[in-house]
This record gives C-alpha cells, structure tokens and sequence, in this order.
C-alpha cells in the first residue's frame, strides 16, 4: 500500500519533475534505512501509478539508486526484494533493466556466499547479455565468475574468468571501479604463485582506481593485500616507506591493516608462538577473506618450517620431543611435519622410530652445480685472457 503522506507530497511539486524524483526516492532509501523490503517494493512497482507520465529514465535511474543503496549484508529479503524487481521488470518489457537487475542479484549471491547459485545465474544472464551486446554488464560477470570459483577453490576456472573480463576490457567500456576488481584478482592470482613484487603492482593499480571511483571498501581491500604481498615476499622494512604514502594513510586504522603490521613483526623476528598468538586473538580474520586466509596459513607453515630448521641446525641426530618442547607443539604434530619436510626434500634425514628420534645426513654436493661452477670459472680465465 502506497504512504498517503507520499503522495500529497508528489501532489505539491506536480510541476517540478526534480522534485518529485527526489521525493520518490528518499521514501525508497527510508524503507531501505527501516528494512521495508515489502514496502519498497511497492513503491517501485506502482510507481507508473503514482507518477503517470514518469519517464523510463527516471525509473531506471531511481531502481539504481535503490540497488546501489541495499546494504550489503546477508538478508534473504534483499535476494527476495530483487527477484521481485526483476520478475516486475519482466513483466513490464523493460529487458534492459531486467538484465541489469539481475546482474545486481548475481552480485549479490556472490556477496551471500551462495557460489553455486551465483555461477548457475551468471551462465543464463551472460547469454541474454551478449544477445543486448552489453559489454560493462559482460565484463562485471565475467568479474563475479572469477571470484566465485576462487571462493570454491577452482583457480583454473577462476583464472580463465579474469582472462575473459581482462580481454573485454581491453576492447570496450570498462569503468575504472571494474578495472580495478580486475587488476585486484590478476594481483591475488599472481600472488597465489608466490611473485609478490608483481601482485604489489597489481594491487597498487586496484588501489588508484578504487580511489578515482570511490569505492572504499575496494581501496582498504587493496591496501590490505600490497602490504600482505610485502609480509610474504619478506619485504619488513618496505612496509614502514609504504604506510607514510599519501594514499595508504586514510586505511591506517583498518583492524585487518593493524593485524598485518602483528604478524609482519612476529614473521621478521621468525617468532612462531607470537604469530599463533596474534591468530589466535583475531579468528574471524580466518574466515571473512579466502585470499588472506590462504596466505596466512601459507606464512604459518613457512614460520613452523623454519624454526624447526633453525633447532635442528647443529645436530646430526636430535630427540623429537626436544623439538616439541622447544615449539610447544604435541610430538605427534611434529613428527607428520618432520616427515612432510623430509618428503618435501626440506630435510635431509630419516625419522628413527625406535627411539623417536630425527637422524639427519650432511647433503651430498651437487656434482652437476659443481661441474657448472667450473665451467664458469673456466669462462672467466678465458675472458680475462683476451
């Protein structure tokens, strides 16, 4: 049922179209502001009856800044509410806007980690687009898809759905914010193969885009991962130059950047215990993103791999509950890593099971490295001869 006190409203300022369209839509962001779904709802449907001679521009401009102003937050009437407006659309011809919509609902899904039902509509919506030739819609999807199958651990499928956003941008419209979701996947995707300098660039370009477009849940997602690009690539000391750069200084206060400058220190002391200490104090930092989590759990295992190093550098055969006293960890946890590293060719020994011990063999030289070494010296006396 439409508000009484609405409609005189738009009754008044019958001959100023501005007005009304403002009028229209701070009732929409109040039933947003209340979590009226329902109401604006109808507000939107019958908005042809109570603004009879609106325009299709002004409609589609108000359900824009409607869909722009959801909160983004898990709530079914949100996805509800949506697939209202988008059956309402249908109804009413209006394709263009009805395929806008549903882009908006994937986004959405994406948000609401329901990955599966995100990738499902993104297969039926990418059809319809390119039939309308929608190429910032085309690339936007291509965007979702990525992450999604990033989310589902898929970083094959995930990766060719950057590659398929990055080549359409590059031959259309693509808006800065969008470019800016694409450089920040190819800089996580990089990261994941372990050339951090080049994620850091990437991540640098997101950044200036989120930036120009606003976006500043994209920026502080970007400043985020450039200085956890820095903390794996054991850049420490580059960090303290990047935090006193003009851009980076507005995201200081983000509880994810505090956390990263934690665990930056207990990684450039190799302080094992004060970075489970540091996890242990910020769980939910575990579960919010997947890209940080991965390289957190990444950095765990390389801070556990080196103190074990480190302890049984000097010996040639060493108890395994002294190094289980040494890390507080159970023997039982230690002796699955001892035998992960020898596997790994991370160490080079056997683990004695009669006496629980690790036995530890000098590495034999690599006769091949040597003969190349000579080879090079050999080299150098001929180019000094000339």
């Amino acid at each position: 049922m439409i508000n009484q006190t609405l409609l005189q409203e738009l009754n008044i300022a019958s001959n100023d179209p501005e007005k009304k369209e403002q009028i229209i839509l701070d009732t929409v962001l109040n039933t947003l502001q209340n979590k009226d779904y329902s109401n604006t709802y109808s507000i939107i449907s019958n908005i042809s009856s109570i603004w009879p001679n609106i325009s299709t521009a002004r409609i589609t401009k108000i359900i824009k800044k409607t869909i722009d102003n959801l909160p983004k937050e898990i709530d079914e009437n949100i996805l509800f509410l949506l697939q209202n407006l988008v059956d309402w659309s249908n109804k009413e011809g209006r394709k263009l806007l009805k395929l806008d919509l549903e882009v908006k609902k994937v986004g959405f899904l994406l948000i609401f980690k329901k990955y599966k039902e995100c990738l499902e509509n993104i297969t039926r919506v990418l059809k319809e687009l390119k039939k309308f030739d929608d190429k910032e819609n085309q690339i936007r999807l291509y965007v979702y898809e990525s992450k999604a199958y990033y989310e589902l651990n898929d970083s094959s499928r995930a990766r060719s759905a950057m590659t398929s956003a990055r080549a359409l941008a590059v031959s259309s419209y693509c808006s800065t914010d969008l470019q800016a979701q694409i450089d920040l996947l190819s800089g996580m995707f990089v990261c994941d193969e372990n050339q951090h300098s080049i994620a850091y660039s990437y991540f640098l370009e997101s950044l200036d885009g989120f930036i120009i477009s606003k976006n500043n849940y994209g920026a502080t997602l970007s400043v985020r991962y450039l200085i956890l690009s820095k903390i794996m690539d054991k850049k420490f000391d580059e960090i303290n130059v990047i935090l006193k750069n003009k851009p980076i200084l507005p995201f200081l206060k983000d509880e994810v950047i505090i956390f990263f400058l934690k665990v930056k220190e207990a990684c450039k002391c190799r302080n094992l215990k004060d970075y489970q200490e540091i996890l242990t104090h910020h769980p939910h930092l575990l579960v919010e993103d997947t890209f940080i989590k991965k390289h957190l759990t990444e950095l765990y295992n390389i801070l556990f791999e080196n103190n074990i190093l480190k302890i049984i550098e000097p010996y040639s055969n060493l108890k395994i509950e002294i190094i289980s006293k040494n890390l507080n960890f159970s023997v039982h946890e230690i002796e699955e890593k001892l035998r992960k590293m020898i596997l790994d060719g991370k160490i080079n020994g056997i683990i004695d099971n009669a006496n629980h011990s690790l036995i530890l063999y000098e590495r034999k030289n690599d006769k091949k490295f040597n003969d190349l070494l000579e080879n090079i010296e050999e080299l150098k006396c001929n180019v000094n001869s000339l």
